[in-house]
Order: C-alpha cells, then structure tokens, then sequence
C-alpha cells in the first residue's frame, strides 16, 4: 500500500509526545538554571549538575530508543519499548530526579512531564494511576528532605497530576481515532486495489469474448468453407476447380485475419453508402461455396440505401451473415436459403436468413456459442436476433438493429429471444 497523508490527529498525536519530551528538557534546563543562580558555594552546585547531566543522558538514550521502536511500529497508544527495558529506564529516571528534587526544589516542576512517562509506560490505566502517586510520594519525601514540603507544594502536584491524567486519557482517544482511520483507509485502499483487479478481469474476459467472437465470425467461417470445398472437390471430377477455390477462399480468410489482428473497423467495403448488400453476398458465397442455393436480396429503397450506416453496424452484419449462412450449411441439412437485407423502420436495418433445412427444437436444444455471441454483439449495438424454428420446417433468423448505434443501445444486456418470448 502506497504511503498516505499524515492526518491532522496523528499531527496532534506526534507534537503532544514531542511536546512532552521538550517540556522535560525545558523544565530540567530552568532548574539546572535556578540551581546556578542560587548556589552559595562551589561544591553543591557541581555535584547537582552532574547529576543532572546523568539524567538528562538517560532520559535522552530511552526517548531515543523508543522513537526509533515507535517509527517501525507506528505510533500506537500502547508503548513500543519491551518492559525489560523501560522499567529500568524508569526506574533510574525517578532515582535521579528524586536526587535532584532532593537538593532543590525547582526539580519538582519536572514532575508534571514525568507524569505523562508514567501513564504512557506502566499498564494498565490503574497501575499508571498508582505510578503517579508513587511520584507525588516521592516528591513530597525529597522536599520534605530538604526542609521545603508544604501545603504548596503537596496541592500544586496533586493538581497537575490530575490534570495530567485528564489529559492523557484524551490523548489515548486520539490515538484510538487515529489508528482507527489508519485501518479505515488501508482497507479503503485494499478495497480499491481489488476492485481494479476486478476492472482488469472483466475488460480481459470481455476483450476475450470478442476476440472469440471475431475468430468465430471470421476465421472459422473461412476455415468450414475450405474443408467443405475440399470435400466436395475429391468427391467430384473437377479437383483443380475446386483447388482454385480452396485458394481463394484461403487468400480470403488471410485478409480477414490480417484485418481482425489490424482492428480494422470494417470489411470489403465498408464505409461505403450502398455497398452492404453486396458486401454480404461476397461474403456469403465464400462461405457457402456452391454447397447451398442461396439467394440474396435487398429490399431497400434506393433512398435507404443512400443513409449512412456505422461501420461498426455494417461490420456487424456481414459478419452475422456468414456466421448464420454457415451454421446452414453446416447444421440445417438445407438444399435452398434466401437472405434478406431490408429497413422495417427509419434508423433500422434488418437482416433475415431463411432454410428450408431440417429446423430444431429450442426448448431441447440449447444455443450454440455462434448464436449467443450474435445476440451479444447485436444487443451490444442496440438491436435483437429472433429466431423461429421447429423440427423439420426450416428456420428463420431475423437480425435487427440501429443504423446508427447509440450509447445506450451499446450498453444493453445480450438475449436471444423467439416470437414467443416475453
């Protein structure tokens, strides 16, 4: 998962530690100060520094320790730094304030930071509360020591102390939020990655279908008619005829491949005004090869003819028309087919292939992967194939759709549906 974003809570969260840490420093180098302003000899003061100095070096080596444990972590409300490690860190902290506190009491301000040590460290909430009395004791004893305990100085601490655990209990609810948006977007993120695979799936899967489709349409139509004119050459007398055509069909094919693998938008003839018909019926006759009296009209007016049709939406049929002259020749067992190209309405273009093979039954029989990759591709441009059929009456095939697709009509679920479908 790619880094994000610091949020504004772990901002608040990191400076109220740091906060903490230079609040000590401060406290303690003011004390240091007070110490240095009020020493009457040379001997006391000297002493006090170095201890001071001892604390400081301790202090800064655990906070070290613990920032670096806490940056490989992450900044969480629980302490990074093993037990065995703080409690002796802590343990010679108190020692050596308590010393200091001891020999003058501008130390005991360095109590109220150490209160946050206190509750951050020592687990759970109660043994942290019970640590901060054990400092408030201590306090009271090394001020005592030194002849400057008073009511002052017992109300003072105990004050901030409380208020240090207000404060800390706020702080570990910032913590909660921020860790809680830290899962919150990560599983955004995990949620968002899965989704893209998805993405990816589906347009490889789609990208395969139409792939499919397009072999489907195309090169296997080719590749049926080559066999199915072999046959009929060495079933005949006339084996170099059939061997011209076998070529042709061959050259035929190479071009459709060379075009498919090109994505070329249309076929022989596409783009131009008038031509699908005839775009057609060349490329049924390469499927058919002479096997099937089939016989091709177009029943468009010439002011239909003259409408522009998409390319897409041309490419479209002269493909459906050799898969469905195809599947005649192959399946139908028919001696005679008509195909038809007309307009049942402005903007419409249909296409109807009619056998007079041996039909079958559709609630028996189920669709094979040409006619549902035809209803897919026509539903994808807005239009429909119905078919109508029954044993030994033939079969009819009508393919409709848009002149001109729109967006919506690309976008529409696949079906097949018959003249009693609902």
């Amino acid at each position: 998962m790619r880094p994000t974003p610091d949020s504004a809570t772990d901002l608040l969260v990191r400076g109220l530690r740091l906060g903490v840490h230079v609040a000590f420093a401060l406290l303690l180098a003011f004390a240091l100060v007070s110490v240095s302003l009020d020493g009457d000899d040379d001997a006391a003061p000297w002493g006090i520094y170095a201890v001071g100095a001892a604390l400081a070096a301790v202090y800064v080596a655990g906070t070290a320790v613990e920032r670096r444990l806490a940056v490989r972590a992450g900044y969480g409300a629980s302490p990074v730094i093993p037990v065995v490690v703080w409690a002796p860190w802590l343990a010679a902290v108190t020692a050596l304030w308590a010393v200091l506190v001891a020999q003058h009491s501008a130390f005991s301000y360095c109590v109220f930071p150490l209160f946050f040590v206190v509750l951050h460290l020592v687990r759970p909430l109660p043994a942290g509360l019970a640590g901060v009395g054990v400092l408030l004791v201590l306090l009271v004893a090394a001020l005592s020591r030194g002849g400057q305990a008073g009511t002052g100085a017992i109300v003072g601490p105990s004050v901030g102390a409380a208020f240090s655990v207000v404060v800390f209990v706020v702080y570990e609810a910032l913590v909660r939020d921020s860790l809680a948006q830290r899962r919150a977007l990560a599983e955004l993120e995990a949620a968002r990655t899965e989704l893209a695979a998805a993405h990816r799936s589906a347009g490889m899967a789609a990208e395969r279908d139409r792939f499919a489709a397009e072999v489907h349409d195309t090169l296997a139509q080719g590749l049926n008619a080559i066999v199915l004119t072999a046959r009929a050459g060495l079933a005949g007398a006339d084996e170099r005829g059939a061997l011209r055509t076998v070529v042709d069909l061959a050259s035929a094919n190479l071009e459709q491949a060379r075009e498919m693998f090109r994505g070329a938008t249309g076929t022989a003839g596409a783009g131009r005004r008038d031509a699908l018909a005839e775009d057609i019926e060349a490329a049924v006759a390469r499927i058919s090869s002479g096997a099937l009296n089939l016989t091709v009209r177009d029943e468009r007016s010439q002011e239909q003819r003259a409408q522009p049709v998409d390319a897409e939406v041309e490419r479209f049929l002269v493909l459906a028309a050799s898969s469905l002259v195809s599947n005649v020749t192959r399946h139908a067992g028919a001696g005679r087919a008509v195909l038809t190209v007309g307009s049942p309405g402005e903007g419409l273009l249909a296409m109807d292939v009619v056998d007079d093979g041996c039909g079958f039954d559709r609630k028996t029989t189920p669709d094979g992967f040409g006619l549902a990759s035809l209803s897919a591709r026509a539903q994808a441009l807005g239009g429909s194939v119905v078919v109508e059929t029954e044993p030994g009456e033939g079969t009819a095939v009508n393919v409709t759709v848009p002149a001109r697709p729109t967006g919506a009509g690309r976008a529409a679920p696949s079906s097949i549906t018959t003249p009693d479908s609902p």
